[in-house]
């Protein structure tokens, strides 16, 4: 799997988690509070679609 595909993967599952309302943008009187723990679990997905993508042995290395 190409990098393009793996990053293509990662921004699925973050759009998948927030249509799920497993992860959730607030309004901005109180985006401050929550903005840290929205970039992890954004981040967390994305790690989680790369790692499952090196696990499968399909994608491409070489950073």
């Amino acid at each position: 799997m190409k990098k393009a595909e793996t990053f293509r993967m990662a921004v699925s599952l973050v759009e998948k988690l927030i249509e799920t309302k497993q992860i959730h943008f607030t309004t901005q009187d109180r985006i401050g509070k929550n903005l840290e723990s929205q970039i992890s679990d954004i981040h967390a997905a994305i790690r989680c679609a790369w790692d499952k993508a090196q696990d499968d042995g399909t994608s491409t290395t070489g950073r």
